[in-house]
C-alpha cells in the first residue's frame, strides 16, 4: 500500500478540532447528562420522601467524581473508535484488537526495565520538584500531599480501573497512535515525537510536566519500534498499576483526622532530598542511553498503519 494510501487517514484529521471535542466538548456533554440525571433522581426523591435523600446523599455522592471520569472514559473509547474508523483507519492495524500477532513485538522484560526507570525517575525528580514548589506555593502543595484520589472502596474500583485500563488505551491511541503519527508526517519523526509528548504532558495539567514528558518520548519511541500500539499500552497500565498501588496503600493507611503540614512536609523530606537527586540523575542518565543510542539512532521509518478497504 502506497504512503499516499497510509497518509489519507490523517490528512482527514484536524487535530485542533479532534482534541477540542474529546478533551472538552464532549466531557461537557457526557456531564450535563450525568447532571440532569441527578436532578431526576433528585425529584424522584422529593416524592419517595427524606429516607431515600439520606440513602443517595450518604452512599453516593462521594463516588460521583470518580464514576463520572469512568463513564466518561468509557463513552469517548465507544466514539472514538467509531470516529476513526469513519476516517477509513483500521483499527486492527494499531494492534490493539489483534494480540494473536503479538507475541513476538512484546518484550517483557524490556517492558519492565522501562516502566521501572521511568518510575524511578519520576520518584526522585517529582520529589524533588514539590519540594521546592513548596517554597513558592505552599499551599497548593499542602493540598496535594493531603488530597486522596478516592474516598470508599466504590471510588477505589472506579478510579483504578480507568487509571489501569481506560487511561492507558485511549491516550495511547490518541498521543501516539494517531496525534504523534500525524505530526511526524507532517514534520517529521524527531518533531513529532517531541511535540506530541509535551501535549501529552500538558493535558494531564499537573505540575510534573518534566517527567510526563520523557514517558510520552518513550512511550513515542517504542511505537515506532515496534509498530504497534500495544507495547506502549502495556508500559503505560504497568506504570499506572504500579502508582495505584501506591494510591490503595496510601488510602487504607490514612484517616480522616490525618493531616500534614506543609512544614512537616519539608522537615520529612530534607534527609531524603540527597537520595531522590541520585536516583533521579542516575534513572534520567540510564533513559537518555536506551533512548538516544538504542533507540532513536536506529528508527528511520512510520508504523504501518493501513486504511479500511472500500
Amino acid at each position: 500500500m502506497g504512503n499516499d494510501s497510509i497518509k489519507f487517514p490523517f490528512n482527514k484529521l484536524n487535530i485542533p478540532e479532534f482534541l477540542l471535542y474529546y478533551s472538552i466538548a464532549f466531557p461537557i456533554l457526557i456531564l450535563t447528562i450525568f447532571i440532569i440525571i441527578l436532578l431526576i433522581i433528585g425529584l424522584f426523591s422529593l416524592v419517595k420522601g427524606s429516607d431515600f435523600i439520606d440513602l443517595f446523599s450518604n452512599a453516593t455522592w462521594d463516588i460521583l467524581p470518580e464514576l463520572y471520569v469512568t463513564i466518561t472514559y468509557l463513552f469517548i473509547g465507544l466514539f472514538l473508535f467509531r470516529y476513526i474508523r469513519i476516517l477509513g483507519f483500521d483499527v486492527e492495524k494499531f494492534g490493539i484488537l489483534n494480540f494473536g500477532s503479538l507475541k513476538p513485538i512484546i518484550n517483557w522484560k524490556l517492558i519492565i526495565l522501562i516502566v521501572f526507570l521511568n518510575y524511578a525517575f519520576a520518584w526522585g525528580f517529582n520529589s524533588l520538584i514539590s519540594y521546592y514548589i513548596s517554597f513558592i506555593y505552599p499551599d497548593f502543595i499542602e493540598n496535594s500531599i493531603n488530597e486522596l484520589e478516592f474516598t470508599n472502596v466504590i471510588g477505589l474500583i472506579s478510579w483504578s480501573f480507568s487509571a489501569i485500563v481506560f487511561a492507558p488505551l485511549l491516550e495511547e491511541l490518541i498521543c501516539r497512535g494517531i496525534i504523534l503519527q500525524k505530526w511526524a508526517m507532517k514534520w517529521g519523526i524527531k518533531a513529532g515525537i517531541v511535540t506530541s509528548s509535551l501535549l501529552f504532558a500538558i493535558c494531564h495539567l499537573r505540575f510534573d510536566i518534566v517527567s510526563l514528558f520523557i514517558a510520552g518520548t518513550i512511550l513515542s519511541v517504542l511505537y515506532f519500534k515496534t509498530g504497534n500500539l500495544i507495547v506502549p499500552i502495556l508500559c503505560h497500565s504497568l506504570y499506572n498499576t504500579i502508582v495505584t498501588i501506591f494510591m490503595i496503600g496510601r488510602y487504607y493507611s490514612s484517616s480522616n483526622v490525618d493531616f500534614v503540614s506543609v512544614n512537616d512536609y519539608r522537615v520529612s523530606m530534607e534527609p531524603l532530598l540527597g537520595q531522590k537527586a541520585i536516583v533521579a540523575a542516575i534513572s534520567f542518565a540510564v533513559i537518555m542511553f536506551f533512548y538516544i543510542e538504542i533507540f532513536l539512532n536506529k528508527m528511520t521509518s512510520f508504523p504501518t498503519i493501513e486504511i479500511l478497504s472500500d
